[in-house]
């Protein structure tokens, strides 16, 4: 919205969801961790579902911060590139009118 370029800004949105991202994310993971080690009395029937837990938290958070602005960039660029040959090609129909009148 504030015209800014494409990877400062999604630089800077990484920048500031970082932090809040990966603070929930860890305390999750160690809130699931005695679970997953089976410490307590009938841990052994709770530590796989735990383990599953801990992996999938680890696999959104490397989604959350890689691949979601990897993906951005990538549709952002192709919609700039699309516009951008729309511009150019409405500007060439606009010259060969000029040239005919």
């Amino acid at each position: 919205r504030d015209k800014m370029e494409l990877q400062p800004a999604i630089l800077e949105a990484v920048r500031n969801r970082v932090r809040p991202i990966l603070m929930t994310k860890l305390t999750a993971i160690l809130g699931m961790l005695p679970l997953a080690l089976a410490m307590s009395e009938g841990g052994a029937l709770e530590a796989p579902i735990a383990t599953i837990v801990i992996s999938g938290l680890i696999f959104h958070t490397i989604i959350t911060l890689v691949l979601v602005p990897v993906l951005y960039s990538i549709f952002e660029g192709v919609d700039i590139w699309r516009k951008n040959r729309k511009k150019r090609k409405k500007q060439g129909r606009s010259i060969i009118h000029e040239m005919d009148a």
